[in-house]
């Protein structure tokens, strides 16, 4: 098993890596689609139809996994607003929504990639690949870092993206 999130990456980077995922999670949403979400600490349910992408990075010998969460009617109603709603048939919207969190994984990972190669790695990346899942709970996925992103309201908050790191097995 590696053990590059767990031991080769001191806590100290850790810290500033959830800071590089979390800001660049916000900036990208806001600077896409016009998006506000915030990083959000506690663990609210997520709607059971949502969308995956996993991303991994390799150094060497040791390697581990991104995994990118978003809610599938968030990415939906944000894609509307890119394309004309009337060209998004029925059929062509999971592949849409697939492309899209495809993409916003890529942006988010390469950031990340940038972060961990500026500290003395020399990583590597696959291309992200996204996939609709139903009944999948991120707040039991075996990650060595969860993180949670909001919109909304005080009174109707709800969390519609996470992320979440692991060692590679």
């Amino acid at each position: 098993m590696s053990e590059m999130l767990s031991n080769k990456i001191a806590p100290e980077l850790l810290k500033e890596l959830e800071d590089i995922i979390s800001n660049s999670t916000i900036d990208t949403m806001n600077q896409i689609f016009g998006f506000q979400v915030s990083y959000n600490p506690d663990s609210l349910e997520y709607s059971p139809e949502l969308i995956i992408a996993s991303v991994e990075f390799w150094d060497v010998l040791d390697s581990f996994t991104v995994t990118y969460i978003f809610e599938r009617e968030l990415i939906l109603s944000l894609v509307k607003n890119i394309y004309d709603p009337a060209t998004i048939t029925k059929e062509g919207a999971d592949e849409i929504c697939k492309d899209t969190v495809s993409e916003l994984a890529n942006v988010i990972s390469n950031k990340i990639k940038a972060f961990i190669n500026r500290h003395g790695f020399n990583s590597v990346m696959e291309i992200p690949q996204a996939d609709i899942l139903n009944a999948i709970s991120p707040n039991e996925m075996p990650h060595n870092i969860h993180m949670h992103f909001c919109s909304g309201s005080d009174k109707d908050i709800k969390n519609v993206i996470y992320i979440g790191l692991k060692d590679s097995e």
